[in-house]
């Protein structure tokens, strides 16, 4: 399968959940691998996806843990470029989570 196809992998997951499985592993790690020099953190933060829908009950579950995931992960990259930001910059003011410059 060589695009996306809601169908055929609908109709793999229903009749054959292994193989459907299997398939999105490897597509997910063949789209991890084009990014280039992130795709160790990428990988890293789609072992803890997995993981979380592994380990939780139901779909809403999981979508919750992964949202509070992927919330943390922005306010951490929030930070880090904020930080960045005064390191390059110290003359302009940065105002958590927006970076608006206020005067």
């Amino acid at each position: 399968m060589n695009q996306f196809n809601f169908d055929e992998l609908s109709n793999l997951a229903r009749l054959d959940p292994q193989s459907f499985f299997d398939l999105r592993s490897k597509t997910i790690r063949s789209a991890i691998l084009t990014i280039g020099e992130v795709s160790p953190k990428l990988g890293a933060l789609q072992d803890q996806i997995d993981e979380i829908r592994a380990r939780t009950v139901t779909p809403q579950a999981s979508l919750a843990a992964i949202t509070a995931l992927l919330e943390q992960r922005m306010v951490e990259l929030k930070e880090a470029i904020a930080s960045a930001r005064a390191v390059l910059n110290p003359d302009i003011k940065t105002q958590s989570p927006g970076f608006k410059c206020i005067d």
